[in-house]
């Protein structure tokens, strides 16, 4: 069990480093709040599942990976290993709505978030015909205005154990625990779902009347419509909702998505857009090229690499010579340590004029590039990223420790020191780059300041090769440098 205030290191998201800012345990696992240590990433969220729960972790990453970008779905970064454990990154948002206040919203608020839900989930729909089941107020982000759906894929398979006041109006208290046989929160699900056998029969309707529920509460400041378990009219909920909705057609469009009998709701999505006079927004009917990378990697990360590569393959004939697609291509090869497939991949990529946008190139450069690293090929290294003008950004100093070997390479021995401290105070010190440090700092004469820096950041790996050397070698800790600094660089540099 992690703290607040620990930091931690996620391998599978580019070795970036995070501190725990806050913790929340549920039935399905731990959510982890994430501050990010590198000043370009944005806060973020890691939802770590329980180790038996297998079914869930893939199909939520697969599902929301799928998806793609919305403007009003909760953005997927990446699904990945800790500890033993899955997880899944995303981005972090200021609140849900069940944190927003009804005085805090007023009318066209309402008809703005009614919009921007349906606008989301009618995506989901058209593109994998994906049925939400868990619509509620605490399921949707309000990011500085802007609606964000989150928890796609989970809801189906969880359990709510629900807290009602004593009259059945009000929500007191929701636990969420793992169960693959039910899905959707009390409150919020449509009541034909209760029928004999309905229990999963969840379609388009039923996410809509949890829309209705959901922007009723949001009027009534989580009053519900209904007295549940009876179906009674709740007349204070409907006092405080009539005097919050005055728009006819607003209130109208929600009483239609709270109907008790599905024959008299909505039908699907259009309909409600048409209600409002308006047509469904979307801001992105194709997959884009990041869209397609992020679902690749959910597949590669779960192990279905043969089906990542159909993928890679299929989005190539519309996207011809991608680097980005190439690069997982290339991964995938050298994940089974084909590396003349991974060399015969990568490599063409930077013999000739460039496809696409030098932005394109940056990932296969550098995966390439540590590749030769890796390898001690510096010389090739050095060749490989001279072919691509690169400006001296942050970014790449916090990002890639082969660019920051190439700065020492090309004689820029001050800025690749500077920026190999900013590397290894925020990622885990791998032995070839922190032995690489104490080779610049000896070269540039301020060997006691890298020792005095592993000291200060507690380099287990870096001390226990300097240990190794000296015990091997019989060298004096000066001797032992000038070793590695020869051993390393071949006597070409």
């Amino acid at each position: 069990m992690m703290n607040v205030g620990d930091s931690i290191i996620l391998q599978d998201f580019s070795n970036e480093k995070f501190i725990i800012t806050k913790i929340i345990e549920g039935g399905f696992g731990i959510v982890y709040f994430l501050k990010p240590l590198s000043t370009y990433l944005e806060k973020s969220v890691m939802k770590v599942f329980k180790a038996s729960d297998y079914e869930v972790q893939y199909r939520e990453a697969l599902l929301w990976s799928k998806i793609g970008y919305h403007k009003n779905i909760a953005e997927y970064m990446c699904f990945g290993k800790y500890n033993n454990s899955f997880y899944i990154l995303s981005r972090r948002y200021e609140k849900t709505l069940n944190e927003i206040k009804p005085e805090e919203l007023n009318e066209n608020e309402i008809k703005r978030i009614l919009i921007e839900i349906i606008n989301g989930l009618s995506f989901a729909h058209r593109k994998l015909k994906l049925i939400h089941r868990d619509i509620k107020p605490s399921n949707i982000f309000y990011n500085k205005g802007e609606i964000k759906i989150g928890d796609f894929g989970l809801s189906s398979y969880l359990r709510k154990k629900i807290i009602l006041s004593n009259d059945f109006t009000n929500i007191k208290e929701i636990e969420t625990m793992s169960n693959r046989v039910f899905g959707g929160t009390l409150p919020f699900m449509s009541p034909e779902l209760f029928l004999r056998d309905n229990l999963n029969d969840f379609n388009i309707k039923t996410d809509i009347f949890a829309i209705g529920i959901t922007r009723f509460c949001i009027a009534t400041g989580g009053i519900l419509p209904y007295v549940y378990f009876t179906k009674k009219i709740n007349q204070k909920a409907w006092d405080m909702f009539n005097n919050k909705i005055k728009d006819i057609t607003l209130k109208n469009i929600i009483l239609k998505c709270i109907e008790l009998d599905p024959i008299k709701r909505y039908h699907n999505y259009d309909e409600i857009f048409n209600a409002l006079n308006m047509n469904i927004q979307d801001s992105n009917n194709e997959n884009t090229i990041y869209d397609i990378i992020a679902y690749i990697q959910t597949l590669r990360r779960i192990g279905q690499n043969e089906r990542a590569k159909n993928i890679i393959n299929e989005a190539l004939s519309e996207f011809q010579k991608h680097p980005l697609l190439l690069n997982q291509l290339a991964i995938l090869y050298l994940f089974n340590r084909e590396e003349k497939k991974y060399l015969d991949i990568l490599k063409p990529l930077f013999e000739k004029k460039f496809d696409y946008n030098i932005d394109m190139y940056y990932d296969p450069l550098f995966n390439l590039a540590d590749f030769y690293f890796y390898k001690g090929d510096l010389c090739l290294l050095k060749d490989l990223i001279g072919k691509v003008l690169l400006k001296e950004e942050k970014y790449f100093f916090e990002t890639y420790p082969s660019y920051i070997v190439y700065i020492y390479l090309v004689g820029k021995k001050k800025e690749a020191l500077e920026a190999l401290e900013i590397y290894l105070k925020n990622h885990r010190a791998h032995p070839n780059l922190a032995i690489f440090y104490f080779i610049i700092s000896f070269r540039l004469n301020c060997l006691n300041k890298a020792i005095s820096f592993f000291k200060r950041n507690k380099s287990i790996e870096a001390e226990s090769i300097l240990d190794y050397y000296n015990k091997n070698t019989g060298n004096t800790l000066f001797d032992a440098i000038n070793t590695l600094s020869n051993e390393v660089f071949k006597g070409e540099v």
